[in-house]
């Protein structure tokens, strides 16, 4: 083998050993992505847990993540009213008529002063791919916030969450918002009904050791 083809090959090994050894030192950002066994995140989207996965949004992450963010932004959302359900003898799909208006649609439209649809759905596949969660507010069922879920303190973990608390960014007060006036959506954690997975942390290792 030819000296630059020996050089080139003991240049990777010692570039990869080092990125495991920073890895290896960084202890705490890893436990930020996997703080339960084999990489399954927590029962509890802690508040530090969150902001740490919404930093990664960016490099190789970023580019993943809003390829398929704008896809399903894209996609037309339409309501419609089933005009007659099948009975089990003819097994046929349900007939449904499309509306072309509707409350809600309109509500989608115009989620609130600073979105449309686009960036309200965008936004929402963008946490649920980082942190796996993503929460609506409803106020009056007049608009749709979108919550960051770095700003959830907690989780009930009851058979019914009666309420979300918040502390928004740079704010040390805790709020509540009626769980009626919310939408959660969550990528479930089959080990666990109240936990939530997203496909950053099933990368961690990787967006940690390129971080290295």
């Amino acid at each position: 083998m030819s000296d630059p083809l020996d050089k080139a090959f003991q240049f990777a090994s010692e570039t990869f050993a080092k990125a495991k050894q920073a890895v290896a030192q960084r202890t705490g950002t890893e436990s930020l992505f996997a703080s339960a066994p084999a990489g399954r995140t927590s029962a509890r989207m802690e508040l530090a847990k969150a902001s740490e996965q919404l930093k990664h949004f960016r490099g190789w992450v970023y580019a993943a993540v809003r390829a398929i963010a704008q896809r399903i932004a894209g996609q037309p959302v339409r309501v419609g009213r089933i005009r007659a359900r099948p009975t089990r003898s003819t097994k046929q799909a349900p007939q449904i008529e499309q509306l072309d208006s509707h409350p809600l649609l309109d509500l989608l439209n115009d989620p609130n002063d600073l979105m449309v649809a686009w960036s309200l759905l965008y936004v929402t596949v963008c946490s649920l791919e980082l942190t796996g969660r993503a929460l609506w507010w409803l106020p009056e069922r007049k608009q749709i916030l979108p919550i960051p879920t770095s700003w959830l303190v907690d989780l009930d973990t009851g058979s019914r969450i009666g309420a979300f608390k918040i502390r928004p960014k740079g704010d040390t007060s805790t709020y509540e918002i009626p769980a009626d006036e919310c939408c959660y959506f969550a990528y479930p954690d089959p080990g666990d009904p109240f936990g939530a997975v997203s496909p950053l942390q099933a990368a961690a290792h990787a967006v940690v050791t390129d971080d290295a």
